[in-house]
């Protein structure tokens, strides 16, 4: 055809008359194109309104389903930690876990079906069931619902099981310092009479120690270990009569300090027998010699000084820990105190090396007695013996384990060994050498040790009980934490219990699997 026939208008051609062969609608309506673009128009809207509303729908899914996972997790936690603080408790654990999700699941979920169980004797929590959206937009394509939660089964399968007993991948030892000094006799400073056993700040520090026990320490301890020390402090540490001449290198049988006892002369008696004045005042210079027999002391040590110091060093020639009665006697010599040497133990309740057995700890935890002093830095070392392996000779049964642990990781990349410290005290300290003491000495020696136990791995954390607004106590201890989430300011029982199960929840991790 050529341009001019294409471009030339097309003669009126009248339609054929009707011939009595009428064509049926069918024919009549496929010739007619009046609608087509009408009809078009029509599809095309359709189309366009169900991929926008697939879209909206989609939208909503997703939104929905990370709120529900997210839920469920948090759920599966929550009843993980429920577990650690109730004992056990599958029935209180499990209903935390229900009143979580139900607090925190998406308001657009139907059909819900999810459930939370129990699993390992209530050492892991699974949460099972089914949830739905639905679909106001695709539901004109027949897609009235969509899955939430979906899995080949058609349930979500998700649990959370507590980082313990085999489980774990970790082993852990804690080491607590607790103060248990005159003050902890009483809150906010108030009148005690010492020593106590029952009194307010006392009782609280017993249940909140016990909590932090019964939370960390696991049944299962086959293969990884979860062990706990405790080092009792007021101006001196009692370690006992079994590690007291290892730790010190001397007897409980020591020489007299020649100022505390005198052989007189049969002048300075009187015909009844007692001291005369005049020689008790001035014995030396009424013939008097200084006596020479032995006295029997209390297995009590104070600070080891000199070079090993602030080191985790092993008692030894040069590194033995200073016993309480040779401090007073330096302190009563040198003019630190006017007190006499002390044979006496001013820490009545004596250490207890790294143990799994919550009977005895529990135990030793009750035993403790409020009095005297506060020698902080004296405190704060004996979580760095406790969890030394240089010092494993000294307790052959409560091996702590080497520091290269610490550093190991395990098939989940996660340390093979955790040391912990926990530094607990309701104030200043003043105590240090067998004498009084200023704080801010003691504060430097305290936050030399610090310094050595974050040195060598180990996590601090610090709880601060009833200190108000006593700001040299709380920086003290707020620097000598691991950093701001260690530090704890407890301002009454309840808080202080609730900062040791606090630390026992951040140490005995929970995860949750897909």
């Amino acid at each position: 055809m050529s341009l001019l026939s294409f471009l030339r208008p097309k003669a009126y051609r009248p339609e054929p008359a009707d011939t009595g062969c009428s064509m049926t609608v069918l024919q009549r309506f496929s010739g007619d194109e009046r609608g087509t673009v009408a009809v078009i128009f029509g599809l095309t809207t359709l189309i366009i309104v169900s991929s926008v509303g697939a879209a909206v729908d989609y939208g909503r899914w997703l939104s929905a389903r990370t709120q529900t996972v997210n839920a469920i997790d948090s759920a599966l936690l929550a009843a993980g930690r429920a577990a650690q603080i109730n004992g056990g408790n599958v029935t209180l654990s499990t209903q935390a876990a229900d009143a979580y999700y139900a607090q925190m699941k998406s308001n657009l979920v139907v059909n819900d079906s999810v459930g939370f169980f129990a699993v390992n004797a209530a050492t892991g929590f699974q949460a099972l069931g089914t949830a739905y959206i639905q679909t106001p937009f695709l539901s004109i394509l027949g897609i009235n619902t969509l899955p939430v939660l979906p899995t080949t089964t058609g349930y979500v399968q998700a649990s959370s099981t507590i980082a313990q007993g085999s489980n774990s991948g970790t082993s852990i030892e804690i080491a607590m310092m607790l103060d248990t000094t005159g003050s902890m006799c009483n809150l906010s400073g108030g009148l005690y009479q010492q020593p106590c056993t029952s009194a307010t700040k006392l009782n609280a520090l017993k249940d909140a120690a016990k909590d932090l026990v019964d939370i960390v320490v696991w049944d299962d301890q086959s293969a990884y270990t979860s062990r706990v020390a405790i080092a009792p402090f007021s101006q001196a540490v009692n370690v006992g009569a079994t590690y007291f001449q290892a730790i010190t290198g001397e007897s409980l049988t020591q020489a007299r300090w020649n100022g505390t006892s005198y052989n007189y002369p049969t002048s300075c008696y009187s015909r009844s027998g007692s001291l005369l004045s005049r020689c008790a005042s001035n014995p030396t210079g009424n013939g008097a010699t200084p006596a020479t027999s032995n006295v029997t002391v209390q297995p009590c040590v104070a600070e080891r000084q000199g070079t090993n110091e602030f080191t985790n060093r092993a008692p030894g020639n040069g590194s033995y820990v200073k016993t309480y009665y040779q401090a007073t006697v330096e302190a009563r010599a040198s003019g630190r105190t006017n007190s006499s040497p002390s044979t006496g133990c001013p820490e009545r309740v004596s250490i207890l090396p790294l143990t799994n057995d919550k009977s005895v700890l529990r135990s030793r935890l009750d035993s403790l007695v409020g009095e005297n002093g506060t020698g902080g830095a004296l405190g704060t070392a004996w979580p760095l013996y406790m969890l030394s392996p240089e010092w494993n000779s000294i307790w052959p049964s409560s091996q702590a384990g080497n520091y290269s642990e610490l550093t190991a990781l395990n098939t989940r990349g996660q340390p093979r060994l955790r040391k912990i410290a926990i530094l607990m005290t309701d104030g200043e300290y003043n105590f240090w050498g067998g004498g009084s003491a200023e704080s801010s000495e003691v504060n430097t020696k305290a936050t030399a040790l610090c310094s050595s136990l974050k040195d060598r791995g180990i996590e601090v954390y610090t709880v601060g009980f009833d200190l108000d607004d006593n700001t040299t106590a709380i920086n003290l201890l707020r620097g000598c934490a691991t950093d701001a989430t260690h530090f704890y300011a407890a301002s009454d029982s309840a808080a202080l219990r609730a900062a040791f199960r606090d630390i026992a929840l951040k140490i005995s991790d929970l995860r949750v699997d897909h």
